[in-house]
C-alpha cells in the first residue's frame, strides 16, 4: 500500500508546488508591472540625456556620433514601444480581475503576461547598464572628402531635389538613378556629393565608385579599400575570400554612403564585403541606364533622369557653341 502512497503523494507535492509558484507569478503581477514602469521611466530619462548629447555634438561637422551610440539609442526607441505594449496589456488585466480583484479572467493569459513583463523588465534593466557613456563621439582626423570636378548641371533641379529628398528618409536606403545614356546622371550624382552631401553637418565615409559594364569585383573592392585606407602590405596579403570580409569589419562600424556609377547589372554587395542597408545604416545610391537594374539591386526607390526639355537642351546647347554665333541670322533657325 505504501508503494502505491507514496509516489502519488510525491506526484501531489510536486504538482501543489508548481501550482503555488504559478499563482505567486499571476499575483505578482502588478507589483512587476509598476517594476517594469519605473525601469522604463529610468531608461528613458537615460536616453534623454545621451540624445540631448548627440543632437549637440551633430551641431560640429567635425565630430561624428559613435557607432555604438546610435544603436543603443535605436534599441532604446524599440525597446520603448515594446515595454509600452506590455504594459498596456498588463493595466488591463490588472483592471479586469474578478471577484474584488483576486482572481483574472484568464490564469494562463495572465501567466504568460507575467512572463513577458519580467523578461522585458531582464531587457530593460540589461539596457539601462549599457547607457552611460563617457563619450557619444570621436573628431574626424582629415577631411570627409574632396569636391569632385563636375560641369555645370542643368536641367536636372527638381532631380535633384527628389534625390536629396529620398536621403533624408530613412526608410529609403537604396536609390536608384536610371536614364538614357549621356542624360546627366553622373553630372546629377557629383552635383549631389558636392552641394548635398559635403555640406550635411554629420559625417557619412563616403565611398565613390564608377563601375564598367563588365563590373570587376576585385577593382570595386580595391577602390573601397583605398578611401577606407587599408595598407597595401595588409591588403595584398590577403586571400579573394579574406578581402570581403576585411572590407566588412571595417564598415560595419562606419555609417556610409555608397556611390556607384553606371551600374550594368545586379552587385551583390556582400560578396564585395558591404554591409546590408537593411541593418546597417548606410546608404546605397547608384546610376544604371536601366530601370530593371533598379530591381536587380533591390532599390527602395528608382528615379528616372529624364532628357532635358527643348528649352533646356537649347540653353545648354547656347552655353557651349556661344551666344555670338547663335546671334547670326542663318545660324539661329539650323541650330534650333
Amino acid at each position: 500500500m505504501a508503494d502505491f502512497i507514496n509516489p502519488v503523494i510525491d506526484i501531489l507535492t510536486r504538482l501543489c508546488g508548481y501550482c503555488a509558484k504559478w499563482a505567486d507569478s499571476i499575483r505578482n503581477l502588478g507589483e512587476n508591472v509598476n517594476s517594469l514602469e519605473s525601469a522604463s521611466d529610468q531608461l528613458y530619462d537615460i536616453y534623454h540625456d545621451v540624445k540631448m548629447k548627440v543632437e549637440t555634438a551633430e551641431q560640429d561637422p567635425w565630430l561624428t556620433v559613435l557607432q555604438r551610440v546610435r544603436g543603443w539609442m535605436r534599441r532604446e526607441e524599440e525597446l520603448r514601444n515594446q515595454v509600452e505594449d506590455i504594459l498596456k496589456q498588463g493595466r488591463q488585466e490588472i483592471q479586469a480581475k474578478r471577484f474584488g480583484g483576486c482572481c483574472p479572467r484568464n490564469c494562463q493569459a495572465s501567466y504568460k503576461l507575467h512572463k513577458m513583463v519580467a523578461q522585458k523588465l531582464s531587457d530593460v534593466n540589461n539596457h539601462i547598464s549599457k547607457g552611460h557613456f563617457d563619450i557619444v563621439t570621436e573628431k574626424l582626423t582629415r577631411n570627409r572628402f574632396d569636391e569632385l570636378p563636375v560641369d555645370k548641371a542643368v536641367g536636372v533641379e527638381s532631380t535633384f531635389e527628389e534625390l536629396c529628398s529620398c536621403f533624408v528618409n530613412n526608410h529609403e536606403r537604396i536609390i536608384g538613378l536610371y536614364g538614357m545614356g549621356g542624360v546627366g546622371k553622373m553630372t546629377l550624382l557629383k552635383k549631389f556629393r558636392n552641394e548635398f552631401l559635403l555640406k550635411i553637418p554629420y559625417h557619412y565615409t563616403v565611398i565613390w565608385v564608377v563601375v564598367s559594364k563588365d563590373a570587376d569585383e576585385g577593382k570595386i573592392q580595391d577602390a573601397i579599400r583605398k578611401k577606407l585606407q587599408v595598407q597595401d602590405h595588409i591588403w595584398d596579403n590577403k586571400t579573394v575570400d579574406e578581402r570581403p570580409v576585411v572590407l566588412y569589419n571595417i564598415l560595419k562600424n562606419k555609417e556610409f554612403v555608397f556611390l556607384l556609377v553606371n551600374v550594368w547589372e545586379r552587385i551583390e554587395l556582400l560578396k564585395l564585403g558591404v554591409p546590408s542597408p537593411n541593418d546597417h545604416e548606410c546608404k546605397i545610391i547608384f546610376t544604371t541606364r536601366s530601370k530593371e537594374v533598379c530591381s536587380q539591386m533591390d532599390a527602395y526607390r528608382s528615379i528616372k533622369v529624364n532628357c532635358f526639355t527643348p528649352d533646356k537642351a537649347f540653353d545648354l546647347f547656347k552655353e557651349k557653341v556661344g551666344v555670338t554665333t547663335l546671334t547670326k541670322p542663318h545660324v539661329s533657325p539650323l541650330a534650333k
